[in-house]
Parts: structure tokens; sequence; C-alpha cells
């Protein structure tokens, strides 16, 4: 690793990358992890074959394996995750709130950006599922566009593509 408190609390990993001020400083097991920018996966202390770019990405949710295979790429991406399985989110605050919610993907500015448990969602667009929280384990809504589904918050299996899609 290079740069200040990065890896600094590793006991065991295999094949890490990880570059940034205090980035991935909080792991203590995990391998195969790409991590870049400052504070990036900080406090996971950990997990598995994930790739976290950006600062702030993953930086407060303390990862465990329950998060392996995490895809995070922007400033503060899944920033609160803790447990979510094989999300995706790429862009500036996407999926910024998930923490236990797994398997969605948000690619675009502020997509899916205040759902705390949703599974199975896929946002895609600037501010794509931007309001949906729904209940735990409650998801599978597919938003593709700027703004499509905005402002729904709860509700399973929507889909709406296009500009503004299903936002009155």
């Amino acid at each position: 690793g290079i740069g200040h408190g990065v890896l600094s609390a590793l006991t065991t990993g295999d094949r890490n990358t990880v570059v940034g001020t205090s980035s991935g400083a909080a792991l203590t097991e995990g391998g195969y992890n790409t991590i870049l920018g400052g504070g990036a996966g900080k406090t996971g202390t950990d997990f598995y074959s994930c790739v976290i770019v950006g600062y702030g990405a993953c930086a407060d949710g303390s990862l465990t394996t329950g998060a392996d295979g995490t895809v995070a790429i922007g400033y503060d991406t899944l920033k609160v995750l803790t447990s979510g399985l094989g999300n995706v989110a790429i862009g500036f605050n996407s999926g910024k709130a998930l923490t236990t919610g797994g398997k969605n993907v948000a690619v675009g500015s502020g997509s899916l950006l205040t759902s705390v448990d949703g599974v199975g969602n896929t946002a895609i667009g600037s501010r794509a599922l931007y309001t949906y929280e729904g209940g735990s384990g409650e998801g599978y809504n597919t938003a593709v566009g700027f703004d499509a589904l905005l402002s729904l918050t709860d509700g399973q299996g929507n889909v709406a593509i296009g500009s503004q899609a299903g936002d009155s």
C-alpha cells in the first residue's frame, strides 16, 4: 500500500492493492481488493474481491465479508455499506445510504441515494431511484434515465425507462 495509514491493521491478507491516505486502514483480514482514494474503505475490517475507488467510497460502513464483491467507484459511493453483497455503484454519491441491501446496481450521480436495505434494484441515470427506500429485502425495481422513479419511496417490481419516467 501507498499512503499514510494504509493497511495499518492488516494481519492476514493476500494481493491487496491500496493507495491513498487512510485507505483500507481498518482492514484486518482480506484479499484481492483494489482500494484507491483518500479514506476509501477506511473502516472496513474483513472483505474480499472489492474494487473501491474514490475519495470516501465505502468509507464509513465497516465492510465485512457480507459485502464481498462490491464495486464502488466515485466520491462517497456506498459510503456506509456494511454487509450488502455484490453491489455495484458508479458515480458521485451513488448508493450512498446502502448498508445491508445487496445485489443493487446504481450508475449515475445520486442514483439509489437513500435506500438503506433495498435488494436487486437497478438505477441507471442521474438521480434514478433517488428517494427509494422500501422495506428490508424489498426492491427489484428498474429505473433507467435521468430522474427515473425519482419520487418512488416504496414498492417492488416497478420498471421505468426514459428521462423522468415514473415521476409525476
